[in-house]
């Protein structure tokens, strides 16, 4: 079938949603003056015929007076982005659909500029990023509304910014990274006069709000076609401007052991990668620390010894600096430093692994596979060794429960009870005793740690 014909029948989509109760309803309520269009998002996975998450509407009327008269009409409003010129609301309908209704927006319009309105549907379009989401359905008319290129640039699967890509990217730098998010969620490619004007808008990556920088961000890492986005993200200078410490791992080469720089074995760890934020973050810099820590040998052989150490500090001030969740930071970085765990460790090792991941076993186990089937390694011969290695801690998780160090037999109590002054030496006698018992579960008794602890640490 064309592309049109497609088109056609796809669009019959967008009249089934315009035409059910609630979206009636929510016309109705704008009243006879109030314009209503299907837009952005909804309109272009509509048309390509993806999953519809957001139903995103646009109208002629202002913020305030929209929710005056959907109030007025018993819909419920939800306050948030009055300051985007936009509505929240929730649609009388069985599920309470909750939508998003803006005004048509107008010439000058930023994301600091407040309210800044057109009337006019062709006006709004021509301001928006790109052309593929610079398309609109009537819902009263029921009708399609496209400006030049955007069917065409669907068709063809490209990103263009509309009209001027420069101006659209001088608006709102944080398009760049939109762009990116786009092409790798979509898999399209970037027209090439957008990825010019989008380099040249790299160096005002750094004006904008790092929050907003890091939810584009997320998207990309968690976005279908991950390794297109990190690409075009080096390619534009996101890196260099936002993340030097990643762009430093272009082009730095590894050892015998990897096929690929740093940078592009990092970016097949994390294609292989499930797409989990944290695992995602985690593969993203589990290698960062290379760079800084190379030393080449008197044979020529390039080592990165404490890498893992190295990195997760890095890892730590990179996250704080994008404002992260301090749980995720926490797991994040917990996995960078722990990633050089060895699997074909033994027993005490298995132990002291699964002490030392805890919650984040399982995602270690994925990072560690996603790592490894990057390197220089048959793929039945990972296999193999992960096989082995999940036999190995069923073995041990059968045995005595050792760790964490609550399963200890011994307690600080039992400790104080003895004789010995409460102190940090209680800590410190009871991690020593753990690592024991970690050696040897069979020692995980009262009186035989008791023993340990007055052999090992004296009473004064």
């Amino acid at each position: 079938m064309e592309f049109d014909q497609l088109t056609s029948a796809k669009e019959s989509l967008l009249t089934a949603i315009a035409q059910r109760d609630g979206v009636r309803s929510l016309l109705n309520a704008l009243g006879e003056d109030g314009t209503l269009f299907l837009v952005g998002g909804t309109v272009r996975d509509a048309l390509l015929g993806r999953p519809i998450k957001d139903l995103d509407f646009s109208t002629n009327l202002l913020p305030a007076e929209v929710s005056t008269r959907l109030q007025r009409s018993g819909m419920r409003v939800i306050p948030t982005g009055l300051q985007h010129q936009t509505v929240t609301a929730l649609l009388s309908d069985e599920e309470s659909t909750p939508v998003e209704i803006t005004t048509l927006r107008g010439p000058g319009i930023s994301p600091t500029s407040g309210v800044v309105a057109s009337g006019d549907i062709a006006t709004d379009l021509l301001l928006r990023d790109f052309t593929i989401n610079a398309m609109a359905y009537d819902v009263r008319g029921l009708r399609l509304i496209t400006p030049p290129l955007a069917l065409e640039d669907l068709r063809d699967r490209v990103i263009r910014g509309v009209d001027d890509p420069f101006q659209r990217f001088r608006e709102d730098p944080l398009r760049v990274l939109r762009a990116v998010r786009f092409a790798c969620e979509l898999g399209f490619s970037l027209d090439p006069d957008t990825e010019a004007a989008a380099n040249r808008f790299r160096g005002s990556l750094g004006t904008i709000s790092i929050e907003r920088v890091r939810e584009e961000f997320n998207r990309i890492l968690l976005s279908e076609e991950v390794e297109r986005g990190l690409v075009l993200l080096h390619k534009l200078g996101f890196f260099q401007e936002i993340l030097p410490e990643f762009e430093t791992c272009y082009g730095f080469e590894q050892n015998r052991f990897h096929k690929a720089d740093v940078f592009f074995h990092t970016v097949e760890v994390v294609r292989r990668a499930r797409p989990d934020l944290v695992l995602r973050l985690a593969a993203l810099f589990h290698d960062i620390g290379k760079p800084p820590s190379l030393s080449v040998d008197e044979d020529g052989d390039r080592h990165f010894f404490l890498h893992e150490v190295i990195g997760a500090d890095m890892t730590e001030s990179i996250l704080r600096r994008f404002k992260y969740s301090n749980a995720i930071i926490q797991d994040v970085t917990s996995l960078v430093r722990l990633h050089m765990r060895p699997i074909e460790a033994g027993p005490p090792g298995l132990r002291r692994l699964i002490r030392d991941t805890g919650e984040l076993f399982e995602t270690w186990r994925e990072l560690k596979i996603a790592d490894s089937g990057a390197c220089k390694i048959e793929q039945h011969t990972l296999e193999a060794q992960i096989a082995n290695f999940d036999e190995r801690i069923a073995q041990v998780r059968l045995g005595p429960a050792v760790s964490p160090l609550k399963n200890l037999a011994l307690t600080g109590t039992d400790l104080l009870q003895a004789g010995y002054p409460e102190s940090r030496t209680i800590g410190v006698i009871l991690r020593s005793l753990h690592e024991s018992v970690l050696d040897a579960p069979e020692l995980n008794e009262r009186e035989t740690l008791l023993k340990l602890a007055l052999e090992r640490f004296p009473k004064a």
